[in-house]
């Protein structure tokens, strides 16, 4: 059913608000973006609409905004591939520092809170020791996935990321990703991938080296981490935690002072300033 909506239904959604609310309607792609900026937006004088995909965001803003002459709306869509390609999207439209929402968690101090939380100190330190910064190592385990997802879209490769199953090639102490591997476990998950398994390993390997932050999906964080604690320095606690819980539990952790530190706020809070409309919360009460 949600794949059936498009931006048309959402611009419409749009306006049917509109007609019995004047504040600011803020456009975001998930559910989980809606809970996230939701602890920080003004609730009374904002409301969320759901689009159900990046695309929708970017549209239906265009399609409110511009042709049905509403400005009291902003987007919120993840930065996804736009950072690697140099895109820099205009406001209304803000999007996320990292390539999305969960890498945008990741940066922050959210990150060990969950850590803190899941990680046995003893195997955790012994982690640090041997194999350096588990965030630094969960990067790097994420970093050619991510590179390989570019590279898919830009040579239209058709390759899949759907459903990675990390233990193919992520090694259970190090975290280091087996690039081979990676790619051999994302061509079976492909079906009509047309590129041979040693030209796509050279690919990726000939890319030149970009930030992590931009490259980095957060879903592959999200379960690299969970991988990492249940396989390498979690507590008893993390025996069967999965991406979508350690998600979760970064959203909760993340708070006003993090989110206060990001450019999309920085952008969206001066703009908004800017046309005196209603935004983001300012009583310093974070809604959980």
């Amino acid at each position: 059913m949600r794949d059936r909506i498009n931006a048309n239904d959402i611009a419409n959604s749009v306006m049917m608000l509109r007609s019995a609310f004047k504040g600011t309607i803020v456009i975001v792609e998930g559910s989980t973006d809606s809970r996230l900026y939701g602890k920080f937006l003004d609730e009374e004088n904002t409301e969320t609409v759901i689009a159900h995909c990046r695309q929708n965001v970017y549209n239906s803003v265009k399609e409110v905004s511009k042709r049905r002459g509403d400005e009291r709306l902003i987007g919120i869509i993840d930065s996804d591939l736009d950072h690697m390609n140099g895109i820099k999207r205009s406001p209304p439209l803000f999007q996320t520092d990292a390539r999305d929402s969960e890498g945008m968690l990741f940066l922050s101090k959210a990150f060990d809170d969950v850590l803190f939380e899941y990680a046995d100190k003893e195997r955790l330190d012994d982690f640090r020791r041997r194999h350096g910064n588990p965030k630094d190592a969960i990067y790097s385990a994420c970093y050619p996935i991510g590179i390989l997802m570019m590279i898919s879209s830009r040579d239209g490769l058709n390759l899949s990321f759907k459903d990675l199953v990390f233990e193919h090639f992520l090694d259970r102490r190090s975290l280091k990703c087996d690039i081979r591997r990676m790619c051999e476990h994302i061509l079976d998950r492909s079906n009509g991938a047309w590129i041979s398994l040693s030209k796509l390993v050279g690919l990726v390997f000939d890319e030149p080296k970009m930030d992590p932050v931009i490259v980095c999906r957060g879903h592959d964080i999200a379960d690299v981490f969970a991988f990492a604690l249940r396989e390498i320095f979690g507590g008893y606690n993390a025996r069967t935690i999965n991406g979508y819980q350690v998600a979760g539990a970064m959203r909760i952790a993340y708070d006003r002072e993090d989110f206060d530190k990001t450019a999309l706020y920085a952008t969206s809070d001066a703009w908004a300033s800017d046309k005196d409309m209603p935004l983001w919360d300012k009583s310093g009460i974070v809604r959980s």
